[in-house]
């Protein structure tokens, strides 16, 4: 979806700000943590403190599984969990375990519910500086990055989970149908800002 139609008018805006995207990192789906029970239906959800990314969106749909969703900075997220000013945080299996939060969170719920991507960019100023030989190059050079990246993402998730695990973590699976139900008001609320693309994302997703 992302590297057809759908992600063309996704980044178009960059595009006509004068910003060239040659595609799209995995940065893996974001998952919750949580040091009070097991997150399985959105009714485990009701009442825990989330830091949550400092977007509305993020928040409000948070917010409809009956969390108390809290913008923070991540660089004070740690230490937020290590003293239960917050009681949990969401973020891709890699952020989770390479910022050690299975110190200080016991459950982890593969509820996958954001999917972030870090796009590849180049501003047309450096572009444009480029030769026609030297572009071809790059871009061929960025383009293949990205499957590599894609590729190298998708081998180390598979062993992530069980690393998560033999760091103590307790790791559940989660049937996500109850979850996008609970949050389908929040599709509503931001359908005029955004009802088009979401149409054609949820399009994309059937194919």
């Amino acid at each position: 979806m992302l590297d057809g139609e759908v992600g063309q008018e996704l980044f178009a805006d960059l595009e006509s700000q004068g910003i060239k995207v040659f595609g799209t990192y995995d940065l893996g789906l974001r998952s919750m943590t949580n040091s009070q029970h097991p997150i399985e239906t959105p009714e485990d959800c009701q009442g825990i403190r989330i830091r949550a990314l400092e977007s509305s969106v993020c928040v409000d749909a948070l917010g409809a599984l009956g969390m108390d969703a809290v913008s923070m900075s991540f660089s004070e997220l740690f230490t937020a969990l290590q003293t239960g000013a917050v009681d949990a945080q969401e973020n891709p299996l890699f952020t989770i375990y390479n910022s050690r939060f299975y110190e200080v969170q016991d459950y982890l719920s593969l509820t996958e519910h954001f999917y972030p991507v870090c796009p590849l960019m180049m501003s047309e100023i450096t572009w444009n500086k480029l030769s026609p030989e030297q572009q071809v190059i790059v871009e061929d050079a960025l383009r293949k990055s990205v499957d590599y990246e894609r590729e190298l993402a998708g081998q180390e998730l598979e062993t992530i989970v069980a690393d998560l695990t033999d760091a103590g973590m307790v790791v559940n699976e989660v049937d996500k149908a109850p979850f996008i139900e609970a949050v389908q008001p929040v599709y509503e609320e931001y359908r005029g800002q955004f009802g088009e693309i979401i149409d054609k994302i949820q399009a994309a997703a059937k194919e």
